[in-house]
């Protein structure tokens, strides 16, 4: 007969398997090797030639942050560390999100639709 854990005890084991699959893959290449590795659902409600959101889980930033691809940079004014931080790419017309455990990912087919992202983010996260 198994024994019941507790929520605790399975988050731990959850983060000590994220652990070990940061450890063993580094850092990803690209915004789609990240959405491989760490997203598990896509919105399906958008139109192809439009941004495009991507939703996963990390049970922390510190490892979560080791994984982005180089071209990522965090966009500290709209992060509150350690419950939301925010990177972007300008070079892949991407974002990524972690608030509280949750991701997600956009990417945008032109770099004007990238540009819009940003700007509504601006105005979000300095109310927020």
């Amino acid at each position: 007969m198994t024994q019941k854990r507790s929520p605790a005890e399975v988050y731990f084991e959850i983060e000590d398997r994220f652990k070990e699959l940061v450890e063993k893959h580094g850092r990803c290449e690209t915004v789609h090797d990240f959405i491989d590795r760490f997203c598990t659902t896509r919105d399906e409600d958008r139109p192809a030639d439009t941004m495009q959101i991507y939703r996963g889980w990390a049970p922390g930033i510190d490892m979560l942050w080791k994984s982005l691809p180089p071209s990522f940079s965090e966009k500290e004014e709209w992060s509150q560390y350690p419950f939301r931080v925010v990177w972007i790419s300008d070079e892949e017309w991407s974002t990524v999100t972690y608030c509280e455990g949750d991701l997600a990912v956009t990417l945008h087919p032109r770099r004007a639709s990238f540009l819009l992202e940003l700007e509504y983010s601006e105005e979000h996260y300095v109310q927020h």
